[in-house]
């Protein structure tokens, strides 16, 4: 009866709230308003794309009376948008971000569902306020780290549909979390205080494990309702499906060929020292910028800030489960980066080569490039992005071949003529060799000879499908067999 009652005063006071609300004359005038709002309530995000700039010191909350209010004041954006819904473009655009929010309450759920949300509700605004260069923000880190208590206290409340294997997920990405944040660059009790409320956190997940009876699975309905309301695409989930069936096996067929090609070929070189990569990402960046111009590809304008890498520090490497490590809202874009290894990651083994594929994916022409464009952009409706899909999509497509294994398939740049040296032979990072420039954009085999690929193995393609296929059989609900034969 309590809560109950808690629920009643605060809808009563959104209420009374939204009854003052006046709906603004132009569709650019609702949308400052909308993301001036989601500024505040946008969930925290461990994508780089969707990250918005928050006001300082503003404290998230995830309690029944916050959510209640959330759900009123969407309630009366949608009204306001409806009202100009002129069926413009801009005006689909509005709704369909609108419908994103509805998506994130009503239908997805994650608040209810899913308790890696509380664990990125928590560290992930940290994460942000430690990426910010040239120097971090003190006060607001620790206004931050002062939230988590009590969004770990809502965690517990709400976590009434919680599924096991979201809570496995935010188990182990809560290890040592402790020690982790001991290396934040600030001394203050509020450190100590998180961690405790984070280890509490952890304990409370581990002992309801066993009771957890969540679904994974959404079901096709809320999916059909995201594809339409939020994406805006005019597709069911079979007809992507179907979309996908020839794109995984030109990708699949696009790596085997250029493996194949580039039998024999010595393998690129780990850079000397980090300071040798940061060096060249500087000049392959001017080389694609100039590339990009001079082939009439598209206009880099002159005001256009540049893609960096910098070194990471050991407290933002400690947190890289809960967010990018990266920073694209400046007149720059900054990706931390750790020094060349055999040791790292996947991407990090292959930008530890060459920095062009991820240069065009995510510096220029890629995300931070996008970003930066949009948010200059003269109207106010077209300014944010608040899914990566498309992002991701311009990013796989205008990738380097030396991405065969890191983006999937991309050619683009190279069919243009960007890269002289191409990949070469590796299971999981791109490498190049040696060619005549006379051969610009051609192939490894030298100038003025095309080169016919050799027949796609058989073997190796079966090999590339079966994790996918394996996935595909785990799905939850099991894809039916004729789903799977689109896929595969």
């Amino acid at each position: 009866m309590v809560e109950r009652g808690q629920r009643l005063r605060a809808l009563a006071l959104a209420l009374a709230a939204v009854g003052g609300f006046q709906c603004p004359a132009t569709l650019q005038e609702l949308s400052a308003k909308f993301w001036e709002w989601r500024a505040r309530t946008q969930p925290f995000s461990t994508d780089d794309i969707p990250r918005l700039e928050r006001p300082q010191g503003v404290r998230r909350s995830w309690s029944a009376a916050s959510v209640a209010q959330m759900r009123t004041e969407l309630a009366a954006l949608r009204s306001c948008q409806r009202k100009r819904a002129d069926g413009s473009v801009d005006a689909r655009l509005l709704g369909s971000a609108l419908s994103r929010v509805r998506w994130e309450l009503d239908l997805n759920r994650r608040w209810r569902r899913d308790p890696t949300f509380y664990a990125e509700q928590a560290l992930t605004p940290v994460l942000e306020a430690l990426v910010k260069t040239p120097a971090v923000d003190e006060p607001e880190l620790l206004s931050r780290l002062r939230n988590i208590p009590s969004l770990l206290d809502e965690a517990r409340a709400n976590l009434i549909d919680a599924v096991p294997a979201f809570a496995q997920l935010a188990l182990a990405s809560l290890q040592n979390i402790r020690g982790k944040l001991e290396l934040l660059p600030v001394k203050d009790d509020s450190v100590a205080k998180a961690a405790e409320a984070l280890e509490a956190f952890r304990d409370w997940l581990r002992e309801r494990l066993p009771s957890m009876k969540g679904r994974a699975s959404l079901g096709r309905a809320a999916y059909v309702d995201f594809l339409q309301g939020v994406a805006l695409l005019p597709f069911a989930p079979e007809d992507l499906l179907a979309l996908a069936k020839p794109e995984w096996e030109r990708c699949v067929a696009a790596e085997a060929l250029e493996q194949r090609r580039n039998q024999g070929a010595p393998a690129l070189r780990l850079f000397v020292n980090i300071q040798e990569q940061i060096d060249a990402y500087v000049r392959d960046e001017g080389e694609v910028r100039a590339f990009l111009e001079e082939r009439g590809v598209l206009t880099v304008p002159p005001s256009m800030g540049h893609y960096l890498v910098r070194p990471i520090p050991a407290y933002l490497d400690a947190l890289g489960d809960f967010g990018e490590q990266d920073d694209f809202l400046g007149h720059d874009g900054v990706r931390f980066i750790s020094p060349p290894s055999d040791q790292l990651g996947y991407f990090g083994r292959a930008n530890a080569r060459d920095p062009r594929p991820n240069l065009t994916h995510e510096g220029v022409p890629g995300h931070f490039f996008q970003l930066s464009l949009s948010r200059a952009h003269p109207d106010e409706v077209r300014r944010h992005y608040y899914d990566s899909g498309p992002n991701e999509g311009i990013g796989f497509y205008g990738g380097l071949p030396g991405a065969a294994r890191a983006d999937g398939c991309a050619h683009c740049a190279c069919r243009g003529g960007l890269v002289r040296h191409q990949p070469g032979p590796g299971d999981l990072v791109p490498d190049r060799q040696a060619a005549d420039p006379a051969a610009f954009g051609r192939g490894a085999a030298g100038a003025g000879r095309e080169v016919l690929p050799a027949p796609l193995p058989r073997r190796a393609l079966a090999e590339r499908q079966r994790p996918a296929l394996a996935l595909a059989r785990r799905a939850d609900p099991p894809l039916r067999p004729e789903a799977r034969g689109l896929l595969f």
